[in-house]
């Protein structure tokens, strides 16, 4: 299905998109801090840009291995610029049914990185892309090593509870830093969006949630 998402979203997109962001539906996305990433990159190169760095080999025919790639996580989440949409973009196709054996390597963020690779592009690597929660994280690597990058991007393996305390506690972050700053106009631009989209999201639910009765007591 990942591969069919890149398709419908460069067909969508392809006249307006800078860079195309891949993630897991488990993966909470810290927006501000995503977007500062791209500060130094520009879309009109081919690129490849995440974090938190696998390898993996890649494949030929199916069945013959071939020099690897350090892929970035797919559960932390990573780019592809635009640029290198439109070179991928008529390779999807040929590559997945010829060269990647999808049926024994089901790595999505392994293969999209392969194929990129087979046009010449190596991923870019950036901090602030976890692939764990900021639990794991901890206690894989210590608490030193979270708060070596003041601003994370992404963290994996979210359950939608924590990802409401993740999303407050960025949010409340955010609006302080604003504030102690005296940028006025941001923190009010920041405010009427999230109110905005509060309400956008109370109409959603009215139309899509049927609630149950009240009952009386």
């Amino acid at each position: 299905k990942l591969y069919e998402g890149l398709k419908i979203a460069y067909k969508e997109h392809n006249q307006t998109a800078k860079f195309y962001f891949l993630a897991g539906c488990d993966t909470f996305v810290n927006v501000p801090h995503l977007l500062k990433r791209l500060d130094e990159f520009n879309h009109t190169k081919a690129l490849v840009i995440g974090g938190h760095p696998f390898g993996h080999h890649c494949f030929r025919k199916k069945n013959q291995i071939m020099v690897g790639v350090q892929y970035p996580s797919g559960g932390a989440g990573f780019f592809l610029s635009a640029a290198l949409m439109e070179m991928m973009y008529p390779k999807i196709d040929p590559f997945f049914h010829d060269e990647w054996p999808s049926e024994k390597f089901p790595y999505n963020d392994v293969a999209v990185n392969c194929l990129a690779a087979s046009l010449g592009v190596q991923a870019s690597f950036v901090p602030g892309f976890w692939a764990f929660t900021p639990q794991e994280t901890v206690k894989r690597d210590g608490i030193k090593h979270l708060h070596a990058d003041p601003e994370p991007n992404t963290f994996h393996y979210v359950p939608p509870t924590s990802m409401y305390i993740l999303d407050e506690f960025y949010v409340f972050q955010h609006i302080d830093r604003l504030a102690n700053d005296n940028n006025l106009n941001e923190l009010v631009k920041f405010t009427r969006q999230f109110v905005a989209t509060h309400y956008e999201l109370l109409r959603i639910k009215k139309n899509e949630c049927t609630l149950p009765p009240v009952k009386s007591t």
